[in-house]
């Protein structure tokens, strides 16, 4: 997609990228997906990012869409793999309503969001069940990212690529750039074993039993 395009009530099950990037969908453009449904996507050979939805430049806007059991596989250099459902390469990103369920991927099992992108929204967004070896949940570097009424249970990272050099983020949520938060709720989140994960930013409200391993954050 390279135009202006709007889908609703779409769903995309079982498709596959086997040399690039996005699992069901590679967007350059502005793309609006409304009640739209992503099971089972994934890039497979290693060579990409973005196991349902890759996107690139433009605008990407999701309104009430689920994303489930998608993924990215690792390369051998652990810098591709990154975003199971969706990764983020720049432009804006917008995303109200839908749940993000058991996505897996090297880094930011749910959401990769790189520092390219130019805005990012995300608001009641339910993240579950989500896994990476690093980053559980959603990653943010983007700028200007504003994060409302969102809720992590059971994601989780596993630490198990330590040749690579990662941040270790958190086993929900990791800032890799100046975010501002409001009603994150948190429960059951766990980093890797042994790993401390440090309090984020004092504008990020927690509520939930794993105050110190939900988030991560650089400077």
């Amino acid at each position: 997609n390279s135009s202006e395009i709007t889908l609703i009530n779409t769903v995309f099950n079982t498709n596959s990228s086997l040399k690039d990037n996005g699992g069901a969908i590679y967007n350059t453009g502005d793309l609006t997906i409304k009640n739209g449904d992503f099971e089972n996507n994934k890039v497979t050979s290693g060579e990409g990012d973005g196991g349902a939805l890759y996107t690139n430049t433009g605008a990407l806007t999701l309104v009430d869409t689920d994303f489930s059991e998608n993924y990215t596989k690792e390369n051998a250099e652990g810098d591709l793999g990154y975003g199971g459902a969706i990764y983020a390469q720049g432009g804006t990103i917008d995303i109200q309503g839908g749940e993000y369920e058991n996505n897996h991927a090297l880094t930011g099992g749910a959401i990769y969001v790189s520092g390219k992108a130019t805005s990012v929204n995300i608001e009641n967004v339910e993240f579950e069940g989500n896994w990476a070896s690093d980053i559980g949940a959603l990653g943010i570097f983007g700028k200007n990212a504003t994060l409302t009424n969102l809720t992590f249970t059971d994601n989780y990272t596993t630490g198990q690529y330590k040749e690579f050099d990662f941040n270790d983020g958190g086993g929900a949520l990791f800032f890799g750039a100046a975010a501002q938060a409001t009603g994150v709720a948190s429960l059951r989140n766990r980093g890797r074993e042994g790993s401390e994960f440090p309090m984020p930013l004092p504008l990020v409200t927690l509520e939930g039993e794993d105050r110190t391993l939900a988030l991560a954050r650089i400077s």
